[in-house]
């Protein structure tokens, strides 16, 4: 029964993109920095040679088939098959594993801090299945999940993809067991941020934002991973 209302609670957020910073009665969460705030702009870029194209952009209007959404896109969205393994885009902590009715099954990984003191996370949606647990540690590169259409938003079982959703912002609140609680309510989407500016390397408050390029995963590659250290952004599909 507890369940089901915290999925109803969730609903009540839409898509439930930013419930990874719900906190009740925490103001810090509703006003972004103004470093978030820069991150938030609209830009083109490019994704590295051999990596699947980005289907959907952050902020578009349209959806991959062209259609006019009810709102603009927040997140980007990567189309491929069903049980395409999708990976950590960075080193990291999972916060929760966990299901809403619009966004399907999904992940939310708290990455650390930049060296400017930003906490950065990602989540990620639509999963079908899901290969990591609340309060696991993961390296950049890992398999967390496996692509899906899990959720109303979806679009259905022949729209298989992951949507992917940025943050960034304070520290997290605590989730009892990785998992919703009813107390965690409000959808602060003000954190959402366009991934462009995350791509390794990141850039902080300390120097102008700057665009990056989608970078594929490399392990035989330095990111500069630190326990607790953001550094950037990588694909989080495999490229060729």
């Amino acid at each position: 029964m507890q369940g089901r209302r915290i999925r109803k609670v969730a609903l009540a957020s839409g898509l439930g993109i930013s419930i990874l910073l719900l906190a009740s009665g925490c103001t810090e969460y509703i006003k972004p920095s103004p470093y978030a705030m820069s991150l938030k702009e609209v830009v083109p870029s490019k994704v590295a040679q051999g990596c699947p194209p980005i289907g959907s952009e952050w902020w578009a209007a349209t959806n991959f088939r062209g259609k006019l959404r009810s709102r603009p896109h927040p997140g980007i969205d990567i189309h491929l098959p069903r049980g395409t393994p999708i990976v950590a885009s960075a080193p990291g902590t999972v916060l929760l594993v966990d299901a809403t009715t619009d966004g399907g099954r999904f992940v939310a990984i708290h990455h650390g801090v930049d060296d400017s003191g930003n906490h950065i996370y990602t989540t990620y949606w639509h999963l079908d299945t899901i290969g990591v647990s609340a309060g696991e540690d993961i390296r950049r590169g890992q398999q967390i999940a496996t692509m899906g259409a899990t959720g109303t938003d979806s679009g259905g079982w022949d729209n298989y993809h992951l949507h992917m959703v940025p943050l960034v912002g304070p520290p997290p609140p605590h989730f009892e067991g990785g998992r919703l609680s009813l107390l965690q309510f409000a959808a602060f989407s003000n954190l959402i941020v366009n991934p462009r500016f995350l791509w390794y390397p990141y850039s902080s408050k300390n120097a102008p934002p700057s665009v990056g390029m989608a970078q594929r995963y490399d392990p035989s590659k330095t990111y500069g991973d630190r326990p607790g250290v953001f550094s950037g952004l990588t694909y989080p599909v495999r490229c060729t």
